[in-house]
C-alpha cells in the first residue's frame, strides 16, 4: 500500500513568466515535488502561474505547499496566480477560506487575476 499520490508537472519557463501545470494529486506524498520544482525555477519579481485544472485531489499538505509558494513569491516580489481546479478539489479551497487568499485566473488568461467564486447555490425553498 502506498500513501503517496501521483503528480505530473509540466514546466513552461519564459521569464518573467513561470507556468506550472499539475495533474493528479497534490498531497502529503507529492507536495515535496511541487516545492522542489518551485525552488528550482522561481526567480525574484516574476509571475508564477500554477494550473490546477487537472488536479483531482488536494489535502492539507497540498494546501500548505501552495501557501508556501505564495509566501515565497510575495517575499521575493513575485506574483502567484492559480488556475481553478475541478469542483472535487475546489471544495477544499472553499472550506478552508483559501479561495479568498489566492489570486485566481482563467486558464487561457494568466495575465490578470480574477476572483474565483464557488458555483452558485440554489436559494432555499420559501
Amino acid at each position: 500500500m502506498t500513501l503517496a499520490g501521483h503528480l505530473r508537472v509540466w514546466i513552461e519557463d519564459h521569464p518573467p513568466l513561470l507556468e506550472l501545470r499539475l495533474a493528479g494529486e497534490l498531497d502529503l506524498g507529492t507536495a515535496p515535488q511541487l516545492k522542489q520544482t518551485v525552488d528550482a525555477y522561481a526567480r525574484t519579481g516574476q509571475t508564477i502561474v500554477i494550473d490546477l485544472r487537472e488536479v483531482d485531489f488536494v489535502d492539507s499538505m497540498g494546501l500548505a505547499a501552495l501557501v508556501r509558494v505564495r509566501h515565497r513569491a510575495l517575499s521575493r516580489g513575485a506574483t502567484l496566480r492559480l488556475v481553478r481546479p475541478p469542483e472535487s478539489a475546489w471544495r477544499v479551497f472553499a472550506l478552508t477560506g483559501l479561495d479568498r487568499v489566492f489570486d485566481w485566473v482563467e486558464g487561457d488568461d494568466v495575465s490578470s487575476p480574477r476572483e474565483a467564486h464557488p458555483p452558485a447555490r440554489a436559494a432555499p425553498p420559501a
